[in-house]
């Protein structure tokens, strides 16, 4: 298996829905700053949503593995080629190498699944039979996508066949990459942000509002307020960018690193290189708000546990508020009185609609927090965000927010949610 280091191999990292121009921006940036030097110049581009990524060591492929932000998976092309014929199959699952990736594939538990685009060639049950068959490999199925058991050893193969093309992707990250690692305790709230969502809302907005966001956060100069704190997802993901820090920082295991082959001693040096880039010296202040008294009740463990994790020290404080009916309380306990002129970053995942299990995007709570930004910005300097479930919230909204100031701007633009489409309106109010 050797071989699949010393040659330049095929992956493809799918981004999360409706983000793959700001994942490609990613994949490109680590491409081209690599934490090591490599044999080979990788190439990217955008194919039907996904991001192809050719001529790339596996070495280099394992940066992407853990350094994207905005991505659900990053998936190696073990093997591709054509079957025509349903005898064609055991020749064809043998060749791919998949069932010497791990010592003892009787001992692996993985999730396969098969697409299959023309019936020529079997059923995706007949395929999927085979390829377990040919492989020795224990299976699973997720339970709503998840490893019903919960384990970080997750494994996924995926065997595609359309027309003249047929590929078999083996998961890298094995469990999702929008799995941090750095949330303990906190219960999943109702239809939450996944991290790499927010991730990719923060990094839109940040090149809309201001390209120094970042840096201005973690100087603590800009104070990063979430009202809407559920799990922490929209403020720990802003402030990982913030201070650079890299999802394997907080991640312990990835998939690919069960592979018999896989560089150890390489994956150990991109960890320790990504590490030692964290502003760890920063000094970012974050205040979080709720209205759900569980929330607000773990939430200091919470915060404990993701400096943990990042290494950080950070200035965290929880509010038990109502930032719909008093936007000014989220701050009592930042500064008072001095923080008339302060620039303040909120990025905003309202409980709307589908969060609350109702039928309607909840347009009179849009309605309600226009108006608590305009009080707000009578005192401080505002940008942020605002993700809206649908037109009629998006419309009310930004009337409400015209009246903060004549020097409002807003950009609008649209991801997948959920299976919904979202719009999320970038916002920066110039005094």
């Amino acid at each position: 298996m050797s071989q699949y280091l010393a040659k330049p191999q095929r992956f493809l990292v799918r981004p999360a829905p409706g983000w793959s121009d700001i994942a490609l921006e990613e994949v490109t940036a680590i491409l081209k700053n690599p934490t090591q030097k490599y044999k080979f110049q990788p190439e990217a581009q955008v194919e039907d949503g996904v991001i192809v990524v050719q001529e790339c060591d596996y070495r280099q492929a394992l940066e992407l593995v853990a350094r994207l932000t905005t991505v659900h998976d990053v998936e190696w092309v073990i093997h591709s080629g054509r079957v025509t014929s349903r005898a064609d199959w055991p020749g064809f699952f043998l060749k791919s190498g998949v069932g010497e990736l791990w010592a003892d594939c009787a001992k692996v538990d993985c999730h396969v699944t098969a697409e299959v685009a023309h019936a020529v060639v079997g059923t995706a049950k007949e395929i999927k039979k085979l390829a377990l068959d040919t492989w020795h490999l224990r299976t699973f199925e997720l339970v709503d996508g998840e490893e019903a058991s919960g384990s970080q050893k997750m494994h996924r193969v995926r065997i595609d066949s359309a027309k003249n093309r047929t590929r078999i992707l083996v998961s890298m990250g094995g469990e999702p990459l929008y799995k941090r690692r750095y949330k303990k305790m906190l219960a999943g709230a109702i239809a939450p942000l996944p991290e790499h969502h927010a991730s990719a809302c923060f990094l839109w907005s940040m090149s809309k509002i201001n390209s120094s966001l970042s840096d201005s956060i973690a100087s603590g100069e800009t104070l990063l307020a979430v009202p809407f704190a559920g799990t922490g997802t929209t403020g720990f993901e802003a402030c990982c960018r913030a201070m650079n820090v890299a999802p394997s920082v907080t991640r312990g295991h990835y998939g690919c690193e069960d592979f018999v082959f896989h560089p150890a001693a390489t994956m150990a040096s991109i960890r320790k290189r990504l590490m030692a880039l964290v502003k760890a010296e920063g000094a970012p202040q974050m205040v979080f708000g709720d209205t759900s008294h569980d929330v607000v009740k773990v939430f200091d463990s919470e915060a404990k546990a993701f400096c943990l994790a990042t290494g950080l020290v950070l200035n965290i404080s929880m509010e038990d508020n109502d930032f719909l009916e008093h936007p000014e309380a989220l701050f009592r306990n930042v500064g008072g009185a001095s923080l008339a002129g302060r620039k303040v970053f909120l990025p905003l995942n309202p409980p709307y609609g589908m969060r609350l299990s109702l039928q309607t995007g909840g347009v009179s709570i849009y309605e309600r927090l226009g108006l608590a930004l305009a009080r707000l910005a009578k005192s401080l300097d505002l940008c942020g965000y605002v993700i809206c479930p649908d037109e009629e919230s998006w419309s009310i909204l930004l009337k409400k927010m015209s009246n903060v100031s004549s020097h409002l701007k807003c950009q609008t633009r649209h991801f997948t949610h959920g299976g919904h489409d979202t719009r999320l309106v970038a916002f920066k109010v110039e005094r």
